[in-house]
């Protein structure tokens, strides 16, 4: 299923000075390596096609075991894919207009499915000195873009904290990052009284150790608090 190219793109149009600056050093696909045209998302409307698009709600992946939450995405991620193409630049090159768009991309499958009222989104967050290195959290950067079409959520950076500084865990197995997980964060749950219902947003669940990690804190001190997910993309 290729996405709707007015769902990945800023409905003001584009500036006069952005469509110059491509003319002069054209983007080109992070996939294919052809040239974008100015209206193209990091990806061309050809790899496009190549993002296998889901079913909302998804159906969730044997190895994650948070029975009672249910999570959306958009697409399904695969290694050596355009999936990871695109994922990787996001998170790790500078992708930060690509996270708000394809956020935003979400938040319009999202708005044709009867997903319940969320009081606010959380984004995963990123140790201090991880965002400080990178200059952005990718997951806050989508869930702006998701609110961009849900004004009446909140978006809420200050109930869970990252203490810990990890290396990244795209080398380390399930275990490893399920140890991970479980000594990585701190709630602060007065910033969530307010809250019957949150959301969860990350870029990628792979194996769900960072998110399971979260949800159980969220469920240790605030058993009440109903939890979904919200992600760009899942393995299958």
């Amino acid at each position: 299923m290729m996405f709707n190219s007015k769902d990945l793109n800023d409905s003001k149009g584009m500036p006069l000075y952005i469509s110059f600056l491509h003319l002069l050093f054209p983007s080109r696909c992070l996939d294919c390596k052809i040239e974008l045209l100015p209206d193209e998302p990091g990806v061309c409307v050809f790899c496009q096609s190549g993002l296998e698009a889901i079913s909302l709600p998804v159906e969730r992946p044997p190895h994650l075991t948070m029975d009672t939450v249910e999570i959306y995405a958009l697409f399904y991620y695969k290694k050596q894919g355009v999936s990871q193409s695109l994922l990787h630049t996001m998170k790790y090159s500078q992708g930060r207009s690509l996270c708000v768009v394809w956020g935003r991309a979400f938040a319009q499958q999202l708005s044709l499915h009867s997903v319940e009222s969320i009081g606010c989104l959380i984004p995963v967050p990123l140790h201090p000195k991880k965002k400080f290195l990178r200059g952005y959290n990718q997951s806050e950067l989508i869930a702006k873009g998701i609110l961009a079409e849900f004004p009446q959520v909140h978006l809420n950076t200050r109930c869970i904290r990252r203490i810990n500084h990890t290396k990244s865990q795209t080398r380390k197995n399930r275990n490893a990052r399920l140890f991970d997980a479980s000594c990585t964060f701190e709630l602060i749950p007065e910033h969530l009284s307010a809250y019957q219902h949150v959301g969860l947003v990350d870029d990628v669940v792979t194996t769900g150790a960072t998110l399971m990690g979260i949800i159980n804190l969220l469920r240790t001190r605030l058993p009440h608090i109903r939890i979904t997910i919200f992600v760009l993309a899942v393995t299958k």
